[in-house]
């Protein structure tokens, strides 16, 4: 019985989790998996950011709806799906990720090209 593969375009720079869907930040400088990693982040940059961060969310204007909402329009972000097998960067091996840049080019190539019926994750 051959094990199943699992492949990940990114890895997740908070939890460094292998992921194939979420947050890119700055057109690639950062890859975020879960909401709640997400808001956490954008909290922290807005609070250093804004010297009246403080007295919004104490007044209720600074909600995680607003704040996601507000950083979507401002270009900061944008949610992604990773489909194509060219996009793959990474394989998990016994719960670590593992670069497929690193693999011999055969191996790489067989990985890309789409000749490995691959999961996903």
């Amino acid at each position: 019985m051959t094990k199943e593969r699992i492949f990940y375009a990114r890895q997740c720079c908070i939890t460094g989790e292998g992921m194939n869907e979420g947050y890119c930040i700055g057109d690639g400088e950062m890859y975020v998996k879960h909401e709640h990693d997400f808001i956490k982040h954008i909290r922290e940059v807005e609070k250093e950011g804004n010297p009246e961060y403080d007295s919004l969310v104490a007044k209720g204007s600074l909600t995680d709806d607003f704040l996601i909402q507000d950083y979507y329009q401002a270009d900061y972000y944008y949610w992604t799906e990773w489909e194509c097998d060219e996009d793959i960067q990474f394989e998990e091996i016994n719960g670590k990720l593992k670069c497929v840049g690193d693999y011999p080019e055969e191996e790489y190539d067989k990985i890309t090209s789409g000749e490995y019926l691959l999961n996903r994750g």
